[in-house]
């Protein structure tokens, strides 16, 4: 997720959760990017459009800031196109209890993937969803870590989502949905796709909006997005979800609550990295946005472990 590094230099696999990072080589899977591009409407700088490391063994691209290093105006939140439900968790809907996206950047069979159905469990009536990330992606072939990974998540009320960059829009979207077509054959109990390296700028949304209805048309119902930053507000409704935060340091509720009161808060997530957990900040965060996760971990790769506050964070959220 955070631009600016690559993840594990082994192919393992989920997004929200993948493996060791690399210390700054380039992998096979694309380049590292140096962090700290794009500005935020935080006035923090969201790191730049690098993929997100982790993922498979090989290292999902991260999530980052937009390319243009511009703070989006305007900004509006993604309303969610119908609820989804999983061990009755509703993974889009009004939470009467608050709601958390994770990048789990780590292998299924790493400590993260329990810890995660661990707090789940002792916090049912928190939407949890989880993003998995092969390589870079849905991989080539079914990996049975990770069909045993998401049973073991979606038996414990996670909703699964499948990791894809689209490289700010650039990428061609025959690909993208070569890769979610992969996604559903190869994980068919995957209830919808996080589109990282989403772009920001004016006529964007066109692209996200295409993807969205395709991602619906295979049977999956959710889709979240992530320009790491605020994005205009032709965005809306294009994607079910959009972090408009993604860097180090928790966001400001003032940048939380500018824009976004307008806005269903089911519509906005964020993901601050190098941050500790901050019980005030998550009370005022959860009346500003609709889904939080915060990690104490930091680059290169901010989302290969589980924080040891997070089961403090559900209880917070709950």
């Amino acid at each position: 997720m955070t631009a600016g590094y690559f993840g594990a230099c082994v192919r393992l696999g989920v997004i929200v959760f993948i493996v060791s990072a690399c210390s700054g080589t380039p992998t096979s899977n694309g380049e590292i990017t140096a962090s700290g591009g794009a500005g935020s409407a935080s006035g923090g700088g969201a790191t730049t459009g690098g993929r997100a490391s982790g993922g498979a063994t090989t290292g999902g691209r991260a999530t980052g800031g937009s390319p243009t290093g511009g703070t989006a105006t305007g900004g509006s939140k993604a309303s969610t196109g119908g609820s989804m439900t999983t061990g009755g968790a509703s993974a889009a809907g009004a939470q009467s209890a608050g709601a958390t996206i994770v990048p789990l950047y780590s292998y299924p069979t790493e400590s993260p993937w329990s810890a995660i159905v661990s707090a789940k469990l002792a916090h049912p009536s928190v939407t949890v969803i989880a993003i998995a990330n092969v390589d870079n992606g849905p991989g080539t072939a079914v990996d049975s870590a990770f069909t045993s990974g998401i049973r073991a998540l979606t038996t414990a009320g996670i909703v699964v989502i499948g990791y894809v960059y689209t490289s700010y829009g650039a990428r061609a979207a025959a690909t993208v949905k070569a890769e979610i077509d992969a996604w559903r054959r190869f994980y068919p109990t995957l209830s919808g796709i996080f589109f990282d390296e989403e772009s920001n700028t004016t006529g964007g949304d066109t692209y996200y909006r295409d993807l969205g209805t395709y991602v619906k048309s295979n049977g999956m119902t959710l889709t979240v997005g992530n320009p790491g930053t605020d994005t205009g507000s032709a965005y809306i409704n294009a994607l079910d979800v959009t972090f408009i935060y993604e860097s180090a340091g928790l966001p400001s509720t003032t940048m939380l609550t500018n824009w976004h009161s307008r806005y269903p808060l089911k519509g906005v997530g964020v993901i601050p990295y190098a941050a500790n957990f901050d019980l005030t900040w998550a009370q005022q965060a959860r009346s500003a946005v609709g889904y939080i996760y915060v990690t104490n971990d930091d680059l290169p790769n901010p989302w290969d472990t589980l924080p040891s506050y997070f089961s403090n964070l559900l209880a917070a959220l709950e």
